[in-house]
């Protein structure tokens, strides 16, 4: 009776996890380019039922599970959003799995999708906070003057007939290795020269931008889903419970 109010409570845990990371992904609907999260449990292992009786070796019978581990994993769905015609030609989206290279403030690099980019007071081509945007060498973009910029879809950008940069593309080997750092940015939490090259499957589209890979009526769907199995949960608990009440009640009325 105990373990069943164990494996009760532990499916109440589970799927509280669940809503939390449903949350954050249903308030980012409207960001360009984030990535939804997921969460996954893993299971106990099950125990292995044997039927014992006089004189006979047990027998196997099936075996019981013990639901899910509350230590949830959480993991970033890198699959491609929507590319929706802007008009603007600020905005680059990325056609692949490649991404964008940044460099902070503090000169650390972290890697995007979001293509918003402006020029700055000073000439350096940066993205909506103010990061500055790394070329084919790891180099800050500077544009020496006013005027149209044309991106290709290699990178290259012109002004006029001049190409006067390219835009650093790159693509991770393996993308379990990023980690958020914000909404839209990731750290590669590996050696960079071991997972890191240059986009080979990955085009710019210029005028283009990236809306988010969460689906609205998938995650109503899924939250609507996960708080009716959160009550049956939670109504298993309150019916072991007062199993146990009654039983210790009854117990200790027996003389």
């Amino acid at each position: 009776m105990l373990r069943g109010l164990y494996i009760a409570g532990g499916g109440m845990t589970e799927r509280a996890t669940n809503l939390e990371i449903l949350t954050n992904n249903i308030a980012n609907l409207q960001t360009n380019t984030f990535k939804r999260d997921r969460v996954a449990f893993t299971p106990f292992k099950n125990m292995l039922l044997r039927h014992i009786s006089d004189n006979k070796d047990p027998q196997p019978i099936g075996t019981m599970p013990f639901g899910s581990e509350i230590k949830p994993r959480t993991f970033t769905d890198f699959s491609q959003g929507q590319l929706v015609h802007s008009g603007d030609d600020n905005d680059l989206a990325l056609d692949g799995q490649g991404f964008f290279k940044i460099m902070l403030s503090d000169g650390t690099t972290r890697y995007t999708r979001d293509g918003r980019f402006v020029v700055s007071a000073d000439g350096s081509l940066v993205d909506s906070h103010g990061y500055f945007i790394l070329d084919d060498n790891n180099q800050k973009i500077n544009i020496p003057e006013i005027g149209k910029l044309t991106v290709l879809p290699q990178g290259e950008i012109l002004q006029g007939n001049n190409q006067i940069g390219k835009i650093g593309l790159v693509e991770i080997d393996d993308l379990s290795l990023l980690a958020k750092d914000g909404d839209v940015t990731y750290s590669l939490t590996a050696d960079p020269t071991q997972h890191e090259s240059a986009a080979e499957t990955t085009t710019i589209m210029q005028g283009y931008s990236e809306k988010t890979n969460c689906s609205p009526i998938g995650l109503i769907t899924e939250m609507i889903s996960l708080m009716r199995e959160y009550e049956a949960s939670q109504k298993a608990v309150q019916v072991i419970d007062q199993t146990l009440d009654d039983s210790i009640s009854k117990l200790g009325s027996i003389k």
